[in-house]
């Protein structure tokens, strides 16, 4: 999970200037951005956008709320609604957040998932792209057998695994990739 949140950091801070190089030419209107001529898809754009958001800690703290949501603009009402859930109750003679900031916290929330997931499907397209350039090649097998031994340390029951899954949205191919 550790690896999953600096992946997800390092593309942020790499978001800013790639995306501006990735987005140069012309993107396709079933894309996101442009790296090297490669589209980032829409669709993958979003799966992505998911996985950030089950991971953000602001909206997966644990055990408050069984369904945190990703922040869905222009309303933003499941995240809202999920604020509310596990806002503290403020302090004698404070007064609970309005609906106004909680949207403009959500508002935020988004933004910050969304330069996330975008900064890491772009910094990923183009390290595939340098690694073939420079003709570093991993097999799938390679890969399927780190898997292997990776979830066999963290995860030695399958439910376990399972679980995890389930948690972040992470499907067995997305860690694959």
């Amino acid at each position: 999970m550790k690896r999953v949140k600096l992946m997800a950091a390092l593309g942020a801070v790499l978001l800013s200037g790639t995306a501006l190089a990735a987005c140069g030419g012309g993107v396709p209107g079933d894309a996101v951005a442009q790296v090297e001529g490669q589209a980032i898809s829409k669709a993958a754009f979003e799966h992505w956008l998911g996985i950030v958001g089950a991971s953000t800690s602001t909206l997966a703290e644990a055990g408050k709320s069984s369904k945190p949501s990703t922040p869905v603009p222009p309303d933003y009402t499941a995240c809202i609604a999920h604020l509310k859930e596990i806002e503290p109750k403020p302090a004698k003679g404070q007064k609970p957040k309005t609906e106004a900031e909680l949207k403009t916290q959500c508002e935020q929330q988004y933004k910050e998932i969304l330069q996330q997931a975008l900064g890491f499907l772009i910094s990923y397209t183009w390290v595939e792209k340098e690694a073939a350039a420079m003709g570093v090649k991993v097999s799938d097998h390679e890969v399927v057998k780190h898997l292997n031994e990776l979830k066999k340390q963290e995860y030695p029951k399958e439910a376990e695994f399972q679980k995890f899954l389930e948690k972040t949205k992470y499907t067995v191919s997305d860690l694959l990739l």
